[in-house]
């Protein structure tokens, strides 16, 4: 399977964690609330088992071979292979589940573009991603997303209990890919 950029802005999900659980065979595992870790298993093996890649290169954790995926932004992603099914033979123990490479935009001439998403209930993702350089100087590329989640929500009644608006703690993340 391959996720592109516009892709990723069709699904409007905040991170590539997210964004992933649309493939089939892919399940993103998170810890804790908005903005913990999220990591990915591929066909009921453990994140362990998937290994991560970026352009290329392996991610992951070097002693539990585990990789946040909520700390990229989305914005700098050009693209993401997944490769289902057993791939240790080309990649090694690690990658018993499968493979996600995560392919960055390559830095190179003059870009900027910038997004504004809105969501349900207040939930809110903006980004900006710009780039500069060339084959004969030093290029850059940096990507910028700030995700805000509301958390309240109205209820009604029940039975004693009145109707009201349960509030928690504000959701924010902040991502910076250079």
């Amino acid at each position: 399977y391959v996720v592109t950029d516009a892709d990723l802005l069709e699904f409007g999900s905040p991170t590539i964690a997210q964004a992933l659980s649309f493939v089939p065979g892919m399940f993103v595992k998170t810890n804790g609330a908005f903005g913990g870790v999220e990591s990915v298993l591929v066909r009921g093996a453990s994140s362990e088992q998937t290994l991560v890649l970026i352009d290329g290169r392996p991610a992951g954790d070097a002693d539990l071979g585990d990789f946040d995926l909520s700390s990229l932004a989305s914005g700098a992603v050009e693209r993401v292979e997944i490769v289902e099914g057993g791939a240790s033979t080309l990649y090694g123990s690690g990658a018993v589940g499968g493979v996600v490479d995560i392919i960055t935009v390559p830095p190179g001439g003059e870009s900027a573009s910038a997004y504004q998403q809105v969501g349900f209930e207040g939930a809110s993702s903006t980004g900006l991603r710009a780039s500069a350089g060339g084959e004969q100087t030093l290029a850059t590329s940096i990507a910028v997303q700030s995700t805000h989640e509301r958390d309240a929500f109205a209820y009604p009644s029940f039975s004693t209990i009145p109707a009201g608006t349960r509030t928690d703690d504000d959701a924010k993340t902040d991502d910076v890919t250079v």
